[in-house]
């Protein structure tokens, strides 16, 4: 029980659906797939579209794209 209570859960399941935000010029949301996790920060992820693999920090993973969308236009906003 203990060791439970101490354990780090990830936010997000293997296979599971996320969205994610690619800030910069364009800001971009990803449909992604969780692959694997480095650690409980950096995420290995697949596009749904291309295939390709990438890490994505579990900050910029959302589990609904309104959530992506609302923390997009967050940051867009707190760079004008």
């Amino acid at each position: 029980e203990e060791q439970l209570k101490n354990a780090i859960v990830p936010k997000f399941k293997r296979q599971e659906i996320v969205y994610s935000i690619e800030y910069g010029e364009i800001g971009e949301i990803e449909e992604l797939t969780v692959v694997a996790y480095l650690d409980n920060y950096i995420i290995l992820c697949e596009n749904r579209e291309t295939s390709k693999l990438d890490w994505v920090h579990k900050d910029y993973l959302f589990v609904t794209k309104e959530e992506a969308q609302a923390k997009l236009k967050e940051l867009q906003g707190e760079n004008k």
